[in-house]
């Protein structure tokens, strides 16, 4: 196995597009949860559990910050795909075939794994070159923070998921003040769905990110680029259950509103920073 997942890695940054989607699509498959493996038949095969993910994890820690910078999109695959909620399978016959679904038990091993794969993805995003990079990694992540699609998993399995949805929080505190705006702006937005989706189920989730949002909106030149891009900033109240259809009006008006008064307050002294964020605006 571990000859094989060099040769993925190796070809995964391979210049033809066909050769390096092959690639990147076996380490895929070597990461993800498959029922059959995890579990073996329930007859003469024994089940390997979490042994393919911790594996593709070994090799992803032995790499070198150079194998890491060529092989970054291939690793944030892989750890996609540890920190999938969802274990699935076929069985067939010679009529049918059938597709099994269900959630990643959350075993010791499940659980210390995932915890691994965030930590690894902390590290590769201080490698990262560009906000296309990090993006990548903040998105990655938050496949941690979510619950199968499927019902009937445990309460050990959400609690799970909450554990995972604190660190990845915790994270985004530390990098909230970025110098990237885009950054700080997909921040705002994911840490508000994670206070909508578990913040009254956790006290530590509801306390992180309200901390991450006063963090964000302290910041005076944070505050004008949401106003003036703000395709993914919150306009609403926090605490709120939930956005009420005339909220997008409301929203609307008030940006409207703000810009034309931030507008005003530019002059010749203000150039210069303005400029940098329109050009900003423009490009995201």
């Amino acid at each position: 196995p571990s000859e094989g997942l060099d040769i993925f890695f190796e070809y995964s940054s391979h210049a033809e597009e066909s050769v390096a989607k092959q690639a990147t699509h076996g380490i895929e498959k070597f990461a993800e949860y498959n029922l059959d493996i995890f579990y073996g038949d329930g007859k003469e095969r024994e089940g390997y559990l979490w042994w393919f993910q911790e594996h593709v994890l070994k090799k992803i820690a032995s790499f070198d910050k150079t194998q890491k910078e060529k092989y970054f999109s291939a690793i944030i695959i892989a750890c996609k795909q540890i920190l999938s909620p969802t274990i699935s399978g076929t069985s067939s016959t010679y009529k049918t075939v059938t597709f099994r679904t269900g959630a990643v038990p959350a075993e010791d091993g499940v659980k210390q794994i995932r915890k691994k794969a965030l930590d690894g993805l902390k590290q590769l995003y201080a490698l990262a070159k560009n906000v296309g990079q990090k993006k990548a990694i903040l998105d990655a992540m938050q496949t941690a923070t979510h619950l199968p699609h499927m019902g009937g998993y445990g309460d050990d399995v959400r609690a799970m998921i909450i554990d995972n949805s604190i660190a990845v929080l915790k994270f985004m505190k530390d990098i909230a003040i970025s110098d990237d705006m885009q950054i700080m702006q997909k921040i705002e937005h994911d840490a508000y769905w994670l206070l909508y989706h578990w913040g009254k189920r956790n006290e530590t989730i509801h306390k992180v990110t309200l901390e991450i949002r006063d963090t964000l909106y302290a910041s005076e030149e944070y505050q004008k680029f949401r106003i003036l891009v703000g395709f993914e900033s919150i306009f609403h109240d926090w605490e709120r259950d939930a956005r009420e259809s005339d909220d997008y009006e409301r929203e609307r008006k008030f940006r409207e509103t703000a810009a034309l008064k931030l507008a005003e307050t530019i002059n010749a002294g203000f150039y210069k920073e303005w400029n940098c964020l329109l050009y900003t605006s423009d490009a995201a």
